[in-house]
């Protein structure tokens, strides 16, 4: 009576248990996490560690190989950008120095022109030696 009692348990209760899975029953999980734990030092659990272990470091070295493409292609980038800024630079002192000896010019052409207009007239309205001089002929 007994043994018909712990069979129906075990047929009512622990049987749905084991056999439940999404796609293995779990009595499937159970033997395979027993033979991890007890057999460490299997050929097939070393190969499955060096398996796993190569494929690790070929994504790392694809990771590493992809980095370098893109740090190079930044670097180019960055360098061709400080070549413009560099350029930009010069142009910008360029003009400064333009736009400076342009306002020396005016400056001095005012002043010029100040002088000429302070200088009274000849008599009788004539053109001096000054003026003619600088009259173009053409």
């Amino acid at each position: 009576m007994t043994w018909l009692a712990i069979s129906a348990f075990l047929r009512k209760w622990v049987l749905p248990i084991l056999t439940f899975g999404i796609t293995l029953p779990v009595w499937v999980f159970l033997i395979v996490g027993a033979w991890l734990y007890f057999d460490k030092a299997s050929a097939v659990r070393a190969a499955v560690t060096k398996l796993v272990a190569g494929a690790e470091i070929e994504a790392l070295n694809a990771r590493l190989t992809e980095e370098r493409r893109i740090r190079q292609w930044s670097d180019a980038k960055a360098a061709e950008a400080n070549q413009v800024a560099e350029t930009e630079r010069k142009s910008l002192e360029e003009l400064e120095t333009n736009l400076a000896l342009s306002d020396i010019d005016e400056r001095k052409k005012k002043d010029d022109l100040a002088k000429i207009e302070a200088r009274p007239t000849p008599d009788g309205c004539r053109v001096d030696d000054f003026l003619f001089q600088r009259l173009r002929n053409k």
